[in-house]
């Protein structure tokens, strides 16, 4: 089970978003979290747009949500995965249910007529 509480601790200690992806060389334009080569040489460089160094967390905040997010997001993706399937078959049950309910109260009420029908006789 994902432990909800410690990804969201470290969600909420990592400087805010949205993240941006620049390659080539880094521009300045934007505050620096991270930076690598790809295979493919390229420099590529996460940054934010926040302006201020008070808008920014604590590097080791942000080295810590992204070296945990290769765990976190496929934890998470699995775990709505889970409750999607749980939520179609409870729906599907629920229809079902819906179903059995509607068809009983039809008859119900046939009966009902059927009943009346006859004593008019």
């Amino acid at each position: 089970m994902v432990d909800i509480d410690e990804i969201k601790a470290r969600l909420t200690a990592a400087t805010p978003g949205p993240y941006l992806v620049e390659t080539g060389e880094y521009s300045g334009a934007n505050w620096l979290l991270a930076t690598g080569t790809g295979r493919n040489g390229k420099n590529y460089f996460i940054t934010t747009k926040h302006r201020r160094s008070d808008e920014l967390s604590d590097s080791a905040a942000d080295a810590e949500f992204f070296a945990r997010a290769r765990e976190d997001v496929p934890a998470l993706v699995g775990e709505v995965e889970q409750l999607r399937q749980r939520n179609a078959k409870m729906l599907a049950a629920l229809r079902d249910i819906h179903d059995a309910v509607r068809a009983a109260g039809i008859r119900h009420q046939r009966n009902k007529i059927n009943r009346r029908n006859e004593g008019d006789e």
